[in-house]
């Protein structure tokens, strides 16, 4: 638990209250039917998920903190809302439900909190931060006195952050946060009162902030990242250390090489809270050059807080600014889910020519891409490099990327130091039995059909308690997932007696070298700056996992099981597997038996995270071990035949 800690005056209980105030809002205003499907994806992934977790908690008197905890997670959830649809005229009595209900859970979570640590503790404090947010949230253009409450519960909370003593702050990235929308709280005021004491308090708060950012500088040059690490919310992922990159260049403090460093150490140190086996690390672009053959390429894509890619090749390295936008991507991926193929041609050609504008694809056979923020939600395998053969408007005859390179998704650069020897070759595959309206026949037939040697989990027996215990080099999961990218804790793989979470994962002391997830989106996750992509690979990752084989979106049964069986044939002759699933997608489109069938909707849903490794197969092929034994019986047979000769007696 924090450390308790004293000197809020009159403390955050106080604080805690209703805000029903009626306001003006902006004209600007989500879509219906975006409000709607939003609000949707809460109402039947994310609020379930915590109304069921209250419900048990309720139930053990021994969680009073996991119940304050969720009831503090839930009402965020409905703060996420509040943001969404603060600007949409037509739903202003949503807006005013959701804040209630927001403010009812965090009171709930405070009481908790209170009884338990006293009300000047670190959780309370958390929650009004969160509360002025939802404040501002809710009423977007307050005047002058209603900016009261939201400045009262920032100064509660920043009383408890205590930004003077900087090795006291338990999350410094948090407490930063809450001195900037403080110190923007300020400003609306005075703008619209001139107090000189708002003026006073601004200046404060701003060279506050400065000196804790510069601290946290400092302690990324002593090269102790561990300040760092809170400064930025225990990150594993790039784009606030791009942001120090932009934000301190001018002043001189660090160039693209200490910010890669940087980098590479707050991926492996929280890699490393989980397994502490991970202890490879790539301290400059130079170790990643000496990694790369003249052939291979490295691209790290990052979001945040512009949209940029590190670009390091054999002879050269360069981070450079990209011309796109998330409205590109998205439009990319709408296309494939639609088939729409116009809009497919259209929106993949545009992006492929800005991602690979600094770079010259016919140069390398490999590409190692590590994408982050919004760039995750790329098939880079599926964008088209020319518009060669688009007339015929065939599938088949385009012109993909995937034939021209490998392409191999990588957490991070040091992966690229990760061991490509070859593997044990141990399967467990698991096949949940559903019911009906939920059957996924040709999973069940790829179970049956699997002649590769497995320890086969179907039906009943494919349970969560035996998936999360398994020791086998190869763990192998057909069936429902749901990766979902609106809250970590609604993502869940579906067995045959419950389902588990990422958090599940966390909990269990499976680490297999490749995990299979050929499920529904279970690539997804949650994107929070400066916090990378959470979902089930990144979980599997921490755990020690080198390789994941996810997807980015709804699959269909019967294609992905298709590329599953090819996989699984170039896996057992030798080939590596990331090079597997690429054979097994080629294979694919060029077996599909019509344009539509070769979409990319069918085929590119897959992703490869981690090394080319190989796998050892088992002589389970029956006729293979019979060789063995009629080899063995011969060898002994000649081995009699010498013995009898030599003893037998010579005749006279």
């Amino acid at each position: 638990m924090n450390t308790i800690k004293k000197g809020l005056g009159r403390g955050l209980s106080s604080l805690i209250g209703e805000t029903k105030v009626e306001t003006k809002t902006n004209k600007l205003s989500l879509s219906e039917g975006n409000a709607k499907r939003l609000l949707n994806k809460y109402e039947q992934n994310v609020f379930p998920f915590y109304e069921k977790n209250i419900r048990n908690y309720k139930s053990n008197n021994d969680f009073h903190f996991e119940l304050a905890r969720t009831y503090h997670l839930y009402a965020n959830a409905h703060v996420d809302l509040v943001h969404a649809f603060n600007s949409d005229l037509t739903n202003r009595g949503m807006l005013i439900r959701l804040e209630n209900k927001a403010n009812l859970l965090y009171n709930k979570a405070i009481a908790i909190y209170t009884s338990m640590f006293g009300p000047d503790h670190y959780e309370i404090a958390r929650v009004a931060y969160v509360k002025g947010l939802l404040y501002q949230y809710a009423h977007p253009e307050p005047n002058a006195f209603e900016f009261e409450k939201t400045i009262e519960l920032f100064e509660a909370a920043l009383a408890v952050f205590d930004l003077k003593n900087t090795n006291n702050i338990v999350n410094i990235g948090e407490a930063l946060g809450c001195a900037k929308q403080y110190h923007r709280t300020l400003y609306q005021k005075y703008r619209l009162t001139s107090d000189i004491e708002l003026k006073g308090k601004q200046d404060s708060i701003f060279n506050l902030s400065k000196k804790l950012w510069k601290d946290g500088i400092n302690s990324f040059k002593t090269k102790n990242p561990n300040q760092l690490i809170a400064l930025y919310g225990l990150s594993p992922f790039t784009e606030r250390i791009y942001q120090i990159y932009h934000e301190y260049k001018v002043m001189g403090i660090v160039d693209v090489n200490d910010v890669f460093h940087c980098m590479q150490q707050l991926k492996y140190q929280d890699k490393k809270k989980w397994n502490e086996s991970q202890n490879t690390i790539v301290n400059s672009i130079e170790d990643v050059q000496h990694q790369l053959n003249v052939r291979q390429c490295y691209l790290e894509f990052l979001s945040v807080p512009k949209p940029m890619v590190l670009l390091v090749s054999r002879d050269q390295f360069n981070l450079v600014e990209l011309d796109v936008d998330k409205s590109d991507v998205d439009l990319f991926y709408k296309a494939i889910q639609a088939r729409d193929f116009n809009d497919y041609v259209t929106s993949s050609i545009k992006l492929s020519r800005i991602l690979f504008k600094y770079v010259e694809l016919s140069k390398y056979d490999e590409l190692f891409i590590s994408p982050s923020g919004w760039f995750t939600q790329i098939a880079f395998q599926a964008l088209l490099v020319s518009s060669l053969n688009t007339s015929t408007k065939d599938y088949r005859k385009l012109d993909y990327l995937l034939n021209h390179v490998d392409i191999q998704y990588l957490f991070s650069a040091c992966d690229l130091k990760v061991s490509s020897s070859i593997r044990p070759w141990q399967i467990d595959l698991f096949v949940p039995q559903y019911n009906d309206n939920l059957s996924l026949p040709f999973a069940e037939l790829f179970a049956k059909e699997f002649k590769y040697g497995a320890n086969l989990y179907k039906g009943q027996d494919a349970i969560s308690s035996t998936f999360k215990n398994t020791i086998s080099s190869i763990l192998h999961y057909s069936g429902h997932g749901n990766g979902s990218d609106v809250q970590r804790e609604a993502a869940e793989l579906t067995f045959s007696d419950c389902s588990i979470g990422i958090k599940d994962i966390y909990e269990s002391k499976v680490h297999p070298n490749l995990v299979i997830l050929n499920a529904c989106s279970s690539g997804k996750g949650v994107f929070n700056s400066g916090d990378g992509v959470n979902g089930f690979p990144r979980a599997f990752y921490m755990m020690g996992t080198q390789q994941i084989l996810s997807t980015f979106w709804d699959l269909d049964d019967r294609a992905s099981h298709k590329i599953m069986e090819s996989f699984y044939q170039n896996l057992a002759l030798g080939m590596g597997s990331n090079h597997s699933l690429r054979q097994g997608q080629r294979n694919y489109i060029s077996s599909a038996k019509n344009s539509s069938m070769a979409a990319p909707y069918y085929w590119a849903g897959h992703q490869f995270y981690g090394p080319n490794q190989s796998f050892q197969k088992q002589m389970e092929a029956i006729g293979l071990e019979r060789f063995y034994y009629i080899i063995g019986a011969i060898c002994c047979g000649l081995v009699i035949i010498y013995i009898f000769f030599k003893i037998r007696p010579a005749k006279s």
